[in-house]
């Protein structure tokens, strides 16, 4: 199992136990390697993926 396959899974861990998801910091080279996998990409329609963790916590309504 590399690297994808193990975020795939942990992911559909989480959506099984009716988590939400967000990704963060992803860069150029990361988000290549993360083309392939269908969690992902799930996730980036979503709208889940995001530069900063701070984005995310503001979004959720946390004061930072």
């Amino acid at each position: 199992m590399d690297g994808v396959e193990a975020l795939d899974e942990i992911v559909r861990i989480l959506r099984d136990a009716c988590k939400n998801v967000y990704i963060t910091g992803v860069n150029s080279m990361i988000s290549g390697m993360l083309s392939e996998s269908r969690e992902f990409q799930q996730i980036k329609t979503e709208g889940r993926v995001y530069k900063k963790s701070s984005e995310v916590l503001k979004g959720l309504g946390f004061a930072l």
